[in-house]
């Protein structure tokens, strides 16, 4: 930390400004250079990301070294001093940028250029490991990516516990203490109607819907996507979209956002939900108010809210009983023989049809928090050295037969289906639970403020739903805080009890349409 100490800077209140501002576009090349790089490295061919983890630990050491440098010491200490003349936006733009710095100052240069570099490598592997369905091949990449971790949560955060750290890297203040309280209000609620849906289906008061007819055309599907995107809201001019194994977002400002997403032959709808999910993500990086463009509040405000907005579409619109006509035109635009003879309501049953799967990427939207509850389970496991790497595979059939009554038959169904260990996303899980969570809260002050949410569904107009988030949520990007976003958008705290009786009411089977 000795080349971060403060110098003093005194000079006129607007040439502190401008050079604050000028700091700040520095930061935003470096950022979208690294964010660009960070797509291509999921869509690309695999040959073609030899060169690029060194180019993204050289883009990391730069920017650590201007964030932790002196200019940017005696900037923020300038600012400081001016902090009565400052306008609102510079002003959160101080505070969240201190936060920012005091944040990597934690985290050693030398540590976070091997994380970037480790990160690159490993997703390569990752690829390799599920084309053979072998968590070995993984492994010990995993193992390096576990100690590395643990590492720098200890050496950066010694007063907390490695998982903390990383769970508050992505959600602040939370902590494994949080989500437990989160998981023992969510998790019972989840099994007991799960429970009662199994039973109902076992007993045949629940029969499966007719299924969409394919085979679904691979590059016709990715024409579907963006006319989807269209719908959703996002404007197609700010849009570019890839392919990829598992689906995720990026994006460099408001003006240039990044979709991935993939295509099953067999299964329209698995892309068509992944296409609204990231569409969800992308809305919330383009609606972000153009101020705040090449400055650190330009993004989402944290993982939490962004999986709130992106499955807020998956979820309570894409699987709405209200949307469920328009979700039937739009497939039909594309792939009209796909739903012959599947009507509405045949489509809403099926997207919305409880499969205890091992996949969490198909998971319905019932047993879903188990699969993360799951993932929460092992990362913890992970961090505190009470699993070991190998040991992840057995440990996750465990999980899921105990939870859902299912094993998966290979490690592609196991613990290699998801990315996000080989990025480098350890202890990003939860926030999708989160999520849920927080737009079952949303959607009921949603309604409660006058949205009429399930007509505008029903017409297939999905403006006042984006501009009430707009207004309440995405327009403040890193402005405003997750709690505080929350509060003024709903009027109390995080309250899972919107969730649970959501799910309750929607899934009981003594009163679901979709029993016989």
């Amino acid at each position: 930390m000795d080349g971060c100490e403060s110098t003093s800077v005194r000079t006129e209140p607007e040439d502190v400004i401008a050079a604050f501002d000028a700091f700040e576009r520095r930061r935003y090349a470096l950022a979208s250079a690294q964010a660009v790089l960070e797509f291509s490295e999921l869509t690309d061919p695999p040959a073609a990301s030899r060169g690029r983890g060194v180019a993204m630990a050289e883009l990391e050491a730069a920017d650590h070294d201007l964030l932790c440098g002196k200019e940017a010491a005696a900037l923020l200490d300038a600012m400081r001093q001016i902090a009565s003349e400052l306008d609102a936006d510079h002003a959160a733009r101080l505070r969240v940028l201190s936060r920012d710095r005091a944040d990597r100052l934690r985290i050693p240069a030398a540590l976070e250029s091997r994380r970037v570099e480790l990160v690159n490598r490993s997703s390569a592997i990752w690829k390799e490991a599920r084309a053979a369905d072998d968590w070995a091949v993984f492994a010990p990449a995993m193992e390096e990516l576990v100690a590395l971790y643990r590492e720098i949560a200890e050496v950066s955060a010694p007063e907390m516990r490695p998982y903390d750290f990383w769970l508050d890297q992505f959600e602040p203040t939370s902590s494994e203490a949080s989500f437990d309280a989160l998981f023992d209000v969510v998790t019972p609620r989840v099994q007991e109607i799960a429970a009662r849906v199994r039973a109902a289906t076992d007993e045949g008061r629940l029969p499966s819907p007719p299924a969409l007819r394919g085979p679904f055309d691979p590059a016709a599907q990715y024409a579907f996507f963006r006319d989807v995107a269209a719908f959703e809201g996002i404007d197609l001019d700010r849009l570019e979209l890839a392919e990829t194994i598992h689906p995720f977002t990026s994006s460099v400002d408001s003006h240039h956002v990044m979709i991935a997403n993939h295509a099953d032959p067999e299964d329209i709808l698995s892309g068509l939900l992944a296409a609204i999910h990231e569409g969800g993500h992308a809305l919330y990086e383009s609606s972000v108010e153009g101020r705040y463009d090449y400055t650190c509040l330009a993004h989402g405000t944290s993982t939490g809210i962004h999986e709130a907005s992106s499955r807020f579409f998956e979820n309570y619109v894409a699987r709405s009983a209200a949307f469920a006509p328009a979700l039937r035109g739009l497939i039909a635009s594309h792939f009209p023989e796909a739903v012959e003879g599947v009507s509405a309501h045949d489509l809403w049953h099926l997207v919305n049809e409880v499969r205890f799967s091992t996949s969490r990427m198909e998971a319905d939207e019932l047993t879903y928090p188990l699969h993360i509850v799951i993932r929460y389970e092992v990362e913890r496991a992970l961090m505190a050295g009470e699993l070991t790497v190998s040991e992840v595979p057995a440990r996750w059939a465990e999980l899921y037969e105990r939870s859902l009554g299912v094993r998966p038959t290979g490690d592609v169904e196991g613990a290699l289906q998801d990315v996000h260990w080989s990025m480098g996303l350890i202890g990003y899980f939860p926030s999708y639970a989160l999520g849920g969570v927080i737009g079952a809260q949303l959607l009921h002050a949603m309604r409660e403020g006058g949205v009429p949410f399930d007509e505008t569904l029903a017409a297939g107009d999905l403006s006042p739903v984006r501009l009430w988030m707009v207004e309440h949520v995405w327009r403040f990007g890193r402005a405003k805080d997750t709690a505080d976003i929350l509060l003024d958008a709903t009027g109390e705290p995080l309250n899972p009890r919107y969730y649970v009786d959501y799910l309750e009411e929607k899934f009981n089977p003594s009163s679901s349409p979709f029993e016989k």
